[in-house]
């Protein structure tokens, strides 16, 4: 049994041995293939150390570069919602400073609350807004944007053709990339100097004045309806009433009564 057994061993051994050889016959038989792919290999890394290949990167990049350069500085254009829409759904931006920040629009305005934004932030000047147009007017497409800013500007000694060149480039955006939406400006409104001292050192009031002039001329010359609170709002001195303001700038709840009967007449349900 022993010797059997060895001998079927060595003919399975004999037969595997055999079968090796074939297959490793069978891989060395196909040189060619291999040659082949080395030769194509060969021909990519010539090309890729190319002047050609150089060439199209450079190109490739330009492109891509071009793109993202274009991106930049048509950001608001390019991102701009609908911007050649016929026909607006009723909705209402508030764009300005502190003092639209604070104006409660769902309590003065409860049946439109799903249609208006406050697009007010405290401290805000013209160039801030200016910095930001599709965050604050384009992203909501509105049918009408109401404009209150600029004390701020004053209060930093921006001079007043600079905020006034600000406020007509508010403008020519908006028409440009909402040509269907209404502008309306809203003049600036007094300040109290006997609440607000400080405001008379840089003859806060007459820098109003003047500016109020400057925009309400504008917007008759290029048919935008100015609405002027400040006859509104203005005591026998000239100064904010002090009735509809606790600090000689911001307005009360007294104040902005005042105020919404006054935008009430431009709303539509």
């Amino acid at each position: 049994m022993a010797k059997k057994f060895t001998k079927k061993n060595k003919e399975e051994k004999q037969t595997r041995v055999k079968r090796n050889i074939d297959l490793d016959k069978d891989f060395y038989n196909t040189p060619v293939i291999i040659k082949d792919d080395i030769n194509k290999t060969s021909k990519l890394d010539e090309f890729l150390k190319s002047k050609y290949a150089r060439m199209l990167m450079i190109v490739f990049a330009s492109i891509l570069l071009g793109f993202v350069l274009f991106y930049s500085i048509n950001y608001d254009s390019v991102n701009a919602i609908n911007p050649d829409k016929n026909t607006i759904d009723k909705n209402y931006v508030f764009l300005g400073d502190s003092l639209m920040y604070n104006y409660k629009l769902d309590e003065n305005f409860p049946m439109l609350k799903n249609k208006m934004v406050n697009s007010g932030l405290k401290g805000n000047t013209t160039t801030d807004i200016l910095d930001n147009m599709y965050d604050r007017v384009y992203r909501y497409n509105p049918s009408d944007v109401f404009i209150l800013v600029g004390t701020n500007d004053i209060s930093k000694k921006y001079k007043l053709q600079k905020i006034f060149d600000n406020y007509v480039s508010i403008i020519n955006q908006i028409e440009k990339n909402r040509p269907n939406t209404t502008i309306r400006v809203i003049s600036l409104l007094p300040v109290n100097y006997d609440l607000k001292p400080e405001f008379r050192k840089i003859n806060k009031i007459t820098s109003i004045n003047n500016l109020n002039a400057a925009l309400k001329v504008y917007c008759k010359n290029n048919e935008i309806v100015f609405i002027d609170m400040y006859p509104k709002f203005v005591d026998s001195n000239d100064y904010l009433d002090s009735k509809y303001t606790k600090d000689g700038l911001h307005l009360n709840d007294e104040g902005y009564k005042i105020f919404t009967n006054v935008i009430d007449k431009y709303m539509e349900d």
